[in-house]
């Protein structure tokens, strides 16, 4: 599983995938970097890492995750149904992606946990820890 930081350096990234043959990047699942904002995730490490899976740790003001960051994801790969976001019952802003997310809810951005959980057999499930009948 990869995660990065709240603030990625593009810097960063960018070394991350130019010396990946040295260290590995891949990764099955991944905490997109800065909650999945305009300036975390590029195309290039996207496909570095090559996710299966992605987390969203996102919510409140900030209209996070982005629809374009979502976009890069989808381009690398990942099917829409394997991103999970921490924020199911976010108002969606203009530029955010809305996907997952309950209509007509309004609660705290950052309050849906998710499981992630490596089982003996080597699979790998990502889950909402508890949604009730209402999804959230």
């Amino acid at each position: 599983m990869g995660a990065s930081g709240s603030r990625p350096h593009a810097g960063a990234e960018e070394y991350m995938v130019n010396n990946a043959h040295e260290r590995t990047v891949d990764s099955d699942v991944i905490i997109a970097p800065h909650h999945g904002a305009d300036d975390g995730s590029s195309l290039k490490f996207i496909q570095a890492v090559s996710p299966e899976l992605v987390v969203f740790p996102a919510g409140g003001q900030y209209g996070h995750p982005r629809k374009s960051t979502v976009l890069r994801y989808k381009e690398a790969g990942v099917d829409e149904s394997k991103m999970f976001r921490t924020d199911l019952c976010d108002s969606p802003q203009k530029k955010e992606w809305a996907g997952h997310t309950v209509e007509g809810q309004d609660d705290s951005g950052g309050d849906n946990d998710i499981d992630i959980t490596l089982t003996k057999d080597g699979v790998i499930d990502v889950a909402y820890v508890s949604l009730d009948e209402h999804g959230y």
